[in-house]
């Protein structure tokens, strides 16, 4: 049984009937006083086949009238009937497995010690490789495996990057006082090390010709992992998002309406607290899972996964949204509800509800009774109540990529594969929040949850390793060389000044450049 949003004008293109139906539709509409802005049909298909040129607009009075029409499947309904309750939600959502309470101990429940153990493999593969074909003094003749500790400060740094934005990678290594990030060049990981393992930064686990072998393991281990430890709310949202890239790529795809309109689409099935549960990086018509014809069913079956025949309720916009697969998604005990595309159906809308614009929509679980909800500024307004269970629970998906925009640390100049990899990983750390939040009650912020994850990945004690600051600097001797010689710099004051070289054993620790200076200069130099 379907609930239907929105009337057709039934009588441009009327189906021929032997039983005068329409002619009663006639005199329907001749009584009709009082017409509702949304109108809602109930359909029952029958050996499941109900084409889109079946959806005719059925009215009705303020005295439901019920008309059996035998050629169509339809009966008459009434817009205030209850929503329906086929099958009852089976699932029993919430974590699997019992976590720490420190939000580093939910993003490595993401992220679990496989997946380093596999990123850190098949990125010293990749790196003893380009090693094998490097020469003279090419940065990856200096190659060494990468170590499990070295990979957790590699990640570290690199999701630290999206809090201090710079234009190029090596701006973070420079001591320049308008740069100045001590956390990276103190942190015994040098530039050149960073930017290789960068390089050869992997996952792809079987050797392949086909591009998406590059980043099918990452993709896998996510979707099995969070099935693994969660399992979702009963309602569901299925929506795309795109992945900036600009590129030469035979599945890059371009999507007029999006912010990124050039780039990798990404299905992802989200429940109601935005929590990725699946995803599927689409390959195009060349896709083996989701590509070709019946593109949109294959999307919804492939990503429900697991989560049929539990009595989950799916949320999806008028790209997925039909009467084929709702029927489909009703026959595997999954609700569905979204918009329609009046385009796509080839009938004109006479009579729809309309806030900002016309909207036509189909459930086969919530009806177009009248409601009350109240927008962000209290305003109260009536909606049809499939209307208001769509808009609340459709921006799940829309609310996770808004979270993935803030402390990004992709970058442009990466290849696409590398792009993915860094993605997914942003993703493992927007769910590891989300699952945190939801599991520990505590209202913590995404900024606060970051920097706490990225702490743990440094092994580093902000608190006790910043120095203390002081207004006066003191000298200090330089050390000793290997011979027990007793180093000397050159004394910036006095070079500055007087272009003299002037030799000093002494220098300020405390400042940036760790300049030479003698003692009768400190105070001139620092200018106290």
């Amino acid at each position: 049984m379907f609930h239907f949003l929105g009337t057709m004008d039934l009588f441009q293109n009327p189906i021929p009937s032997t039983s005068g139906f329409v002619d009663e539709l006639e005199k329907i509409l001749q009584t009709w006083e009082n017409p509702l802005e949304g109108i809602v049909a109930e359909v029952t298909i029958e050996n499941d086949i109900l084409s889109d040129r079946d959806l005719l607009g059925i009215f009705f009075e303020e005295d439901p009238l019920s008309i059996a029409v035998e050629q169509t499947g339809w009966t008459i309904g009434n817009p205030s009937r209850e929503s329906q309750n086929l099958f009852e939600f089976r699932g029993e959502p919430g974590l699997k497995v019992n976590l720490g309470d420190h939000p580093v101990d939910y993003f490595r429940a993401v992220m679990t010690n496989t997946c380093f153990e596999t990123l850190i493999r098949c990125t010293n593969d990749y790196g003893n490789r380009l090693k094998s074909h490097a020469t003279g003094s090419a940065r990856a003749v200096t190659w060494k495996n990468v170590s499990i500790q070295e990979m957790e400060l590699f990640l570290g740094l690199l999701f630290h990057m999206g809090f201090v934005k710079l234009n190029r990678i090596v701006d973070y290594w420079k001591k320049d006082i308008l740069f100045h990030q001590p956390i990276f060049y103190k942190k015994k990981m040098a530039r050149n090390r960073f930017q290789l393992i960068l390089r050869s930064l992997n996952v792809q686990t079987v050797q392949s010709t086909t591009s998406y072998e590059k980043v099918r393991w990452i993709l896998d281990f996510f979707n099995n992992k969070m099935y693994e430890i969660y399992y979702p709310k009963k309602n569901l949202v299925i929506d795309e998002s795109m992945m900036l890239w600009k590129g030469r790529l035979k599945f890059r795809q371009y999507v007029k309406g999006k912010r990124h309109k050039h780039g990798l689409k990404i299905y992802m099935l989200a429940d109601q607290l935005g929590i990725a549960c699946r995803i599927h990086l689409y390959g195009g018509s060349a896709d083996n899972l989701v590509g070709g014809t019946n593109h949109v069913k294959k999307v919804v079956l492939h990503l429900l996964g697991n989560y049929k025949n539990m009595g989950h309720s799916l949320f999806i916009d008028n790209f997925y949204t039909s009467v084929a697969l709702s029927g489909q998604l009703q026959a595997i005990e999954v609700y569905s509800t979204g918009t329609l595309n009046n385009r796509r159906l080839k009938l004109a809308g006479s009579n729809v509800w309309k806030d900002k614009r016309e909207i036509m929509a189909l459930s086969n679980k919530y009806n177009a009774e009248f409601i009350e909800t109240r927008n962000r500024r209290g305003q109260v307004k009536c909606k049809p109540n499939m209307i208001a269970q769509y808009t609340k629970h459709m921006k799940s998906v829309d609310h996770h990529d808004q979270m993935m925009a803030y402390y990004s640390c992709e970058h442009k100049s990466l290849i696409w594969y590398k792009k993915v990899i860094i993605h997914l990983l942003e993703i493992m750390i927007i769910n590891a929040y989300l699952l945190y939040r939801a599991d520990i009650r505590h209202n913590i912020t995404l900024y606060d949850f970051k920097l706490s994850v990225i702490k743990s990945l440094l092994s580093y004690d902000f608190e006790l390793s910043l120095p203390l600051t002081s207004r006066v600097h003191l000298p200090s001797n330089l050390p000793k060389d290997d011979r027990d010689h007793t180093k000397r710099r050159r004394c910036a004051q006095c070079w500055k000044v007087a272009k003299k070289r002037v030799q000093s054993i002494f220098f300020c620790n405390d400042c940036l450049e760790k300049p030479g200076l003698c003692i009768g200069c400190f105070r001139e130099y620092h200018r106290y």
